[in-house]
């Protein structure tokens, strides 16, 4: 009985296709790791490029009662519009949780906009405690108009 050759050689070059076959799906892998990365990269940028850009100005109404914030989306050029956004007033101070006099609720305190100005409540859309406005189609170079009143402060 002798030596198969044959044998010998295609199993041979089966051992080295697998081998071949493992290297190419590692650096597939690595590839499409690299291409992950750089799309990834990639959106980022481009997130960065068009995050809007606006002016804000507050004028006074001539009853010195009330004001208006005006806001204009000033750009990025390749941002054409803003389809919706809504605008929140913060307070600029932090209060406590509870009243250590007792004569407002936990719910009263939370609900207070501890700051001078609020959305006139009720008007332009705003909600019913003057802290929040939406606006829908906001284009570039358009500005657009909400009405503040003072804050009733406790």
């Amino acid at each position: 009985m002798g030596f198969d050759f044959t044998n010998s050689i295609s199993a041979g070059a089966t051992v080295v296709a697998a081998g071949a076959a493992i290297a190419s799906w590692r650096a597939a892998k690595s590839a499409n790791g690299t291409s992950s990365s750089l799309a990834k990269i990639e959106k980022q940028r481009r997130h960065a490029e068009l995050r809007p850009v606006f002016s804000v100005r507050c004028e006074k109404y001539p009853n010195d009662e009330i004001f208006y914030l005006i806001l204009k989306l000033d750009g990025p050029a390749g941002l054409d519009k803003i389809d919706s956004l809504k605008i929140s007033i913060r307070d600029n101070k932090r209060m406590p949780k509870e009243d250590p006099s007792g004569l407002r609720t936990a719910e009263e305190i939370a609900n207070q906009i501890w700051g001078p100005f609020c959305f006139s409540p009720m008007v332009d859309g705003s909600s019913s405690d003057g802290r929040e406005i939406p606006y829908n189609d906001l284009k570039l170079g358009d500005e657009c108009r909400f009405q503040l009143q003072r804050t009733a402060l406790m």
